[in-house]
C-alpha cells in the first residue's frame, strides 16, 4: 500500500463474540459514529514471539464494549481489559487476535491490565463513574483469585507489579486528588498517598524507578488552568519533587510516564494551543531537555505510549477528523522526538486506540473501541501492525477497465438522480390511544414497547415517481440513500436522549429505522411522556405483539407422497422447471417469519450467503442476534413451500433453487411487533433481496397500524421490491370481520399495478384447496383507504393460491416433512416462489410489471369473471406467468484482472467470479492465478434480447486472496434499446438547477458512482481532493450539455496509484457558457480499504 503523507488503513477483519461464540465479520459491516475516550499507558513484558502478525479485530455484542488496556503475554498473545456490556472484563487472545476466552467481574470498567510474574493478571479500574477504585487479581485463565475495592478512591488508571510481589496504583481520590496506593501481593493496603492543590487533580500513569521510588504523571488544576504534573516519590510515597511547566510548553495533561534508559523521564500528554499531542523528555531531576508536539488531537482524548527498543518513542492518541469523527493516531519518533512516521486507522465515525504497546516483533498492538465496525453499539478494538505501522502487504487486485460497458443503443440515456423532499406529519393525539391505555395500566418502571415516528418524512409520492426513472440497481441505492440521510439528520436528538435514559435503566432495545424514519424501543411511561413533548416527533405507537402467523396444522392426517406435493403440481411450477428450465436460481427471497431451520437438507445448500457477518443466513429481530433459527415451525414450513428442493425425498418448493434470506421477526408463539417487521423489510431492501414473503399480518387493525404498514411497504415499492403477503384468516373458525375490515394489514395495502392510485409493493394472497375452491376462512375484500373509500373500496386479495392441507418441511427434523398445514400463510409462498421463477427469466422486471403479468396472464380465473374479492384475479399458474415474461441473446466483452502490488512475490489467486443479473450469461474463466505485475483477460457474455430501453447495472464479484478487497467489484453496464413490457412512457427528468447529487455507495471500498446534474451547457470540472486540499484525481474536465450525468471514481489518483483509506471531497465546478459566474458544490466521500 503506497504512502501518501499520513495513511488511513481500513480495518478489514472483525470479530463478533456472542456469549462464548465467535464469528469473523466481513468488511461490509454497517459503519456508525460513536463518542471517543482514551487510555493510560501500558508497557510490554519481555517475551519471545517468533513471527510478525498484522491484523485488526473487533469484539463485542450488540451492547457497548470498550477496551482500555492491553498487554502482550508470555505466550505471544494479548490480554485486554475494559468493559463488556457494563461489566469489568478481561479478554485473552492468541497472537493472531483470535479470542481464547473472556471473563466478566461484575459491574465496572477495567482501565489497565498487566501480566503478573506467575502468568496471571492484575487489573485496576473502577466500579462506577463515582468509584470506588478496584483491583482484580486472576490466574492465567482469568479465574478470579481476589478482588479489592478501595472506597476512598474513585478510579485506578494505571497499575504495575512491584519487585516485592505487591502492586503500585495511581488514579484519583474521591476528593479529586492524585492518588497513589501501594499494596502487598494480596491487595492489602500498605500505604496510600494523596497529592493535590485544592482543585481537580488526577494521576494517570505510574512507573517504579530504578532506586525503588516512583514517578507519576497526570494533571493539576491551578486557578482556571489544568497543567501537566510530574511527581517524583520515594519508596514510601513521600514527595521528592514535583514539576509543572506552564510557561515552557503550556502542557495541559500527562497521560503516560516512563523512566528512560538514560535515567531521565519521558511524558506523553497534550498541550496548548489546539490540544496537540505532546512528548516531553526530562533529565533525572525533571528538567526539560526537549519537547515536541505533533498536531491537533482533542481535550477529551488521552495519549499513551513509551520508549521503544530503538531508543525512540511510540505515541498513540486520537486524531480529530471532523465533526463526530475521530480515528486512532499512531506516531513514531526518533530518540530526539522527531517524527519518523504517523498512521491513522478507522472507519466512518469514531475509532479510538486507548493503549499502545510495542510487541516483541517490533510491531505495535493497540487497544480501544470502535463504533464503526463490529456487532453494534461500541465494540472492543485491537489493531496489530508491523514495525512501520502498516497492515499486511498482500496481493493487490485491480481491473482495467474499471467498469465494463456494453452499449447497444443508438444513444445513451442519462442516469437520473436527485434529492427527495420531505413533508411534516404530526398526529393528534401524538400518543395513540392504545398506548395511552397501556401507560395507565403500566407499573412504575415497566418498559413498554413503542415506535417513535419522526414528524419529518420523505415525500413518498415523489420518491416512488422519480425512483422509477432510475435503473433497477440505482433505484434501490437512491431510495436507501434518501431514507438514511433523513433518519440520520432527524433522529440524532431523540437517540441521544434515549441512550441517556438507557444508561439509567429506563430504556432498552433501541433500534433506528430509516424505513418510515422511526425508532423502536422499550421505555418507561415517564420517558414516553417526555418524548411526546420533544420536537421532531410525529407519533408514538404501542408496539405490542400484534403481528401473528396466518397458518397452522389443521389436524388432517399426515399422509403424503415422497414425490412432488400436490400444490406445486397444481400451479404448474414443475412444468416451469422441466419445460422452461427456470428454478429460481440466483433469486433471493427475503423470508420474514418465525425464522427458518437453515440446516434442513432441503434448504441448506441454497440459503442466502450473508458472509461472515450473517453466518446463519439472516437476522433474528426477536432476540437481536444473527441466528434466525425457527423455534415455531411456521417459518420453516413456508420457506419449504418457496424453495424446498426435495433432497430428503419430497419436493415441496415452487422455486427449488431460490435462496432463502431468513429474517425472524416472530417469536416461538408466532407473534411479533411492527418494529420487528419493519426491521425485516429494511434488511431486505438493504441486503439485496429480490422478493419478500410475509405470511403474517395484523387482524382488524387500527388506522395507525394500517398507516404504519402502508408507509413501510411504500419504501419496498420505491426500492422495487415486490411483497407476497398473506391476506388473512378472517376472524377465526370460518367467521369474518365485516367488510371492509376482513383483510389483514399489510395485505390490505394497494398493489403495484392494480388500482387507480397509491400503488405499493404488496400482492395479497387468498387460500384455495385442491379443488380450486376458496377456503371458508380466507379473508375477503374489499378493503378501504382514504384514496379508496368504501364503498366500493379496493378489491383484495390480488390473487389466490393453494393454502389447505399443505405439506412442507419440519423445523425440528433436518430431513423431515409435515402435512396438514392450512392458512393464507401457506398460500403466500406460492406467489413468492412464482415471482422468483419470473425474475430468473428476467431479473429486470419491476414490481408493476410482475403484478401486471401475473394478474393478466398468470392466473386461472375462478369465481366471478375478472378480479373479485374472494379469489382476486384468480389462482396462480406459475407456468403461464413465466411464459408471459419477455425472454432475454449474447455479446462478448473483456476486462483484465491485474496483480499490481510490486512488494510481494505471492501470486493473486482468483477463486471465483459471481453475479446476479440474468442478462449476464457467462463469465470465463472464473478461476485463475496471476503473478506480480501480470494480468489475465476475462470474457463476459451478455444478452440484451427483450430488455426495455434503458441502462442496466450489475456487478461481477471477484473472489481472491487479496485480504482487504475481497470480493473485488467489476461493475458491468448494459445500455440497450430493446423492447419489452413498459410502465408507459418515461420522460427524462431534466435538472432545473445545477447539483452534485450524491456518491453511492458512501462509504465505498473500491468504486463509487458520482452523480450530478447540469442545467444548461457548461464547462464541467469534477475532481477529488484530500483533507489538506490537494487534488487527487480529475474525473471530468469538458463541456457538457444539460442533463443528468454519472462517473465512477475507483479510489486511485491521476497516476493510477491506490490512495489510502480516509476522507475525501468531491468538488463539482460548473461554468455556464457565456456567463462569468459559476456554480461550485462539494460533498464528502469516505474510502475504505
Amino acid at each position: 500500500m503506497t504512502s501518501f503523507g499520513y495513511e488511513k488503513i481500513h480495518i478489514y477483519e472483525y470479530v463478533l463474540m456472542k456469549e462464548v461464540g465467535m464469528q469473523i465479520l466481513g468488511a461490509g459491516t454497517l459503519l456508525r459514529s460513536i463518542r471517543l475516550l482514551c487510555m493510560a499507558f501500558c508497557i510490554f513484558p519481555s517475551i519471545i514471539f517468533a513471527q510478525s502478525q498484522t491484523w485488526a479485530k473487533a469484539y463485542g455484542t450488540s451492547g457497548d464494549e470498550e477496551g482500555w488496556g492491553v498487554c502482550q503475554t508470555t505466550d505471544g498473545g494479548y490480554a485486554v481489559t475494559g468493559t463488556w456490556d457494563g461489566s469489568l472484563c478481561l479478554l485473552k487472545t492468541d497472537s493472531f487476535g483470535n479470542m481464547l476466552w473472556h471473563k466478566s467481574y461484575g459491574v465496572g470498567k477495567g482501565k489497565c491490565v498487566r501480566e503478573t510474574s506467575d502468568g496471571g493478571y492484575i487489573i485496576t479500574g473502577q466500579r462506577s463513574l463515582g468509584g470506588p477504585l478496584c483491583l482484580v487479581r486472576t490466574d492465567a485463565n482469568g479465574v478470579i483469585l481476589w478482588s479489592k475495592d478501595y472506597d476512598d478512591f474513585r478510579v485506578g488508571n494505571c497499575v504495575r507489579q512491584t519487585p516485592d510481589g505487591g502492586y503500585i496504583i495511581t488514579g484519583t481520590a474521591k476528593i479529586t486528588d492524585v492518588a497513589v496506593i501501594k499494596t502487598n501481593s494480596s491487595g492489602d493496603t500498605l500505604w496510600t498517598r494523596r497529592y493535590g492543590a485544592g482543585g481537580r487533580d488526577e494521576g494517570y500513569s505510574v512507573w517504579q524507578t530504578t532506586d525503588g521510588g516512583y514517578i507519576v504523571t497526570g494533571y493539576t488544576q491551578r486557578g482556571d488552568d489544568d497543567l501537566l504534573w510530574l511527581l517524583r516519590l520515594d519508596g514510601a510515597g513521600d514527595t521528592v519533587w514535583t514539576k509543572i511547566w506552564p510557561n515552557v510548553f503550556a502542557g495541559r495533561c500527562g497521560f503516560s510516564v516512563q523512566q528512560t534508559t538514560d535515567g531521565g523521564y519521558m511524558i506523553i500528554g497534550i498541550k496548548e494551543p489546539g490540544a496537540q499531542a505532546l512528548l516531553v523528555k526530562t533529565d533525572a531531576e525533571g528538567n526539560v531537555i526537549w519537547d515536541n508536539s505533533y498536531g491537533a488531537t482533542s481535550w477529551y482524548s488521552w495519549s499513551s505510549g513509551h520508549q521503544t527498543t530503538d531508543g525512540g518513542y511510540i505515541i498513540g492518541t486520537k486524531r480529530f477528523m471532523g465533526a463526530s469523527w475521530d480515528d486512532f493516531w499512531l506516531i513514531k519518533t526518533d530518540p530526539l522526538g522527531n517524527k519518523l512516521w504517523d498512521k491513522t486507522y478507522g472507519g466512518v465515525g469514531t475509532d479510538i486506540g486507548l493503549c499502545v504497546q510495542q510487541t516483541t516483533d517490533k510491531g505495535y498492538i493497540f487497544a480501544g473501541y470502535t463504533g464503526a465496525f463490529g456487532a453494534g453499539g461500541t465494540d472492543i478494538l485491537l489493531i496489530k501492525t508491523d514495525s512501520l505501522g502498516y497492515a499486511p502487504m498482500d496481493p493487490d487486485i485491480t481491473t482495467d477497465p474499471t467498469e465494463l460497458v456494453f452499449d447497444y443503443s443508438s444513444k445513451s440515456t442519462g442516469y437520473g438522480g436527485l434529492y427527495c423532499p420531505s413533508v411534516i406529519k404530526v398526529s393528534d393525539p401524538l400518543i395513540v390511544p392504545a398506548l395511552e391505555e397501556k401507560m395507565v395500566k403500566a407499573a412504575e418502571g415497566e418498559l413498554i414497547p413503542i415506535l417513535i415516528v419522526m414528524s419529518e418524512q420523505l415525500d413518498l409520492d415523489f420518491l416512488c415517481k422519480h425512483a422509477c426513472k432510475l435503473d433497477k440497481q440505482g433505484r434501490r441505492q437512491w431510495v436507501i440513500s434518501q431514507a438514511q440521510a433523513l433518519s440520520q439528520r432527524t433522529q440524532q436528538g431523540v437517540l441521544s436522549y434515549l441512550r441517556t435514559e438507557q444508561a439509567r435503566g429506563k430504556v432498552e432495545r433501541i433500534r433506528s429505522l430509516w424505513i418510515v424514519n422511526a425508532i423502536s424501543a422499550k421505555a418507561t411511561k415517564d420517558v414516553i411522556r417526555e418524548l411526546s413533548s420533544m420536537p421532531g416527533i410525529g407519533q408514538i405507537l404501542f408496539d405490542d405483539n400484534c403481528v401473528h402467523i396466518l397458518g397452522k396444522p389443521s389436524g388432517m392426517v399426515e399422509k403424503f407422497s415422497r414425490d412432488t406435493v400436490w400444490n406445486v403440481v397444481k400451479i404448474r411450477a414443475d412444468s416451469v422447471w422441466n419445460n422452461l428450465g427456470y428454478t429460481g436460481e440466483g433469486i433471493i427471497i427475503g423470508h420474514i417469519d418465525t425464522g427458518v431451520n437453515y440446516n434442513h437438507t432441503d434448504l441448506a445448500d441454497h440459503m442466502w450467503d450473508g458472509g461472515t457477518t450473517y453466518p446463519h443466513h439472516g437476522w433474528d429481530f426477536v432476540n437481536d442476534d444473527n441466528d434466525p433459527m425457527d423455534d415455531n415451525g411456521h417459518g420453516t414450513h413456508t420457506a419449504g413451500t418457496i424453495a424446498g428442493d426435495g433432497t430428503s425425498g419430497t419436493q415441496t418448493g415452487i422455486a427449488p433453487d431460490a435462496q432463502i434470506m431468513a429474517l425472524k421477526v416472530l417469536d416461538a408463539s408466532g407473534s411479533g411487533s411492527l418494529g420487528n417487521v419493519a426491521g425485516g423489510v429494511q434488511f431486505c431492501i438493504y441486503h439485496g433481496a429480490d422478493v419478500i414473503n410475509m405470511s403474517l399480518g395484523v387482524e382488524n387493525p387500527s388506522t395507525a397500524t394500517k398507516d404504519w404498514c402502508r408507509q413501510m411497504c411504500w419504501y419496498a415499492f420505491a426500492a422495487d421490491l415486490p411483497m407476497a403477503v398473506a391476506a388473512g384468516n378472517g376472524s377465526g373458525g370460518g367467521s369474518h370481520y365485516p367488510v371492509p375490515h376482513d383483510i389483514y394489514t399489510p395485505a390490505d395495502v394497494p398493489a403495484p399495478w392494480y388500482g387507480s392510485e397509491g400503488h405499493n409493493a404488496v400482492m395479497a394472497v387468498g387460500a384455495t384447496n385442491s379443488s380450486d375452491v376458496i377456503a371458508n376462512w380466507s379473508s375477503y375484500g374489499p378493503t378501504e383507504w382514504d384514496d379508496y373509500p368504501y364503498p366500493p373500496g379496493l378489491i383484495k386479495p390480488d390473487v389466490s393460491a393453494p393454502g389447505v392441507n399443505i405439506v412442507s418441511l419440519r423445523h425440528d427434523n433436518n430431513t423431515g416433512y409435515t402435512g396438514g398445514w392450512s392458512g393464507t400463510s401457506m398460500a403466500a409462498p406460492h406467489l413468492a416462489g412464482t415471482i422468483a421463477l419470473m425474475l430468473e427469466k428476467n431479473p429486470l422486471l419491476t414490481c408493476v410489471e410482475i403484478d401486471s403479468i401475473i394478474e393478466n396472464f398468470g392466473v386461472v380465473d375462478l369465481g366471478v369473471v375478472g378480479k373479485d374479492s374472494l379469489y382476486g384475479a384468480g389462482r396462480i399458474d406459475a407456468y403461464d406467468a413465466v411464459l408471459a415474461v419477455p425472454a432475454s441473446g449474447g455479446r462478448k466483452g473483456t476486462f483484465r484482472i491485474i496483480q499490481e502490488n510490486p512488494n510481494v512475490s505471492n501470486p493473486l489467486n482468483v477463486s471465483d467470479i459471481t453475479w446476479t443479473a440474468a442478462w449476464i450469461k457467462k463469465v470465463k474463466p472464473t478461476e485463475l492465478t496471476i503473478n506480480m505485475g501480470e494480468y489475465e483477460v476475462v470474457n463476459v457474455y451478455v444478452d440484451s434480447t427483450g430488455l426495455t430501453s434503458g441502462i442496466y447495472w450489475d456487478t461481477l464479484w471477484i473472489y481472491s486472496n487479496d485480504p482487504d478487497e475481497n470480493p473485488y467489484p467489476e461493475p458491468v453496464c448494459l445500455i440497450t434499446s430493446g423492447v419489452g413490457i413498459e410502465e408507459g412512457e418515461k420522460e427524462p427528468l431534466m435538472p432545473l438547477v445545477n447539483a452534485l447529487y450524491y456518491t453511492s455507495p458512501n462509504p465505498f471500498r473500491s468504486k463509487a458512482r458520482i452523480s450530478y446534474g447540469v442545467a444548461r451547457e457548461s464547462k464541467i470540472k469534477l475532481a477529488v481532493y484530500n483533507v489538506v486540499g490537494q487534488k487527487i484525481k480529475t474525473l471530468i474536465d469538458e463541456k457538457q450539455g444539460p442533463g443528468h450525468y454519472e462517473t465512477i471514481w475507483n479510489g486511485r489518483d491521476d497516476k493510477r496509484r491506490r490512495v489510502p483509506a480516509g476522507v475525501y471531497f468531491v468538488h463539482l465546478a460548473i461554468n455556464p457558457v457565456g456567463e462569468s459566474e459559476g456554480f461550485n458544490q462539494i460533498r464528502k466521500v469516505v474510502l475504505l480499504r
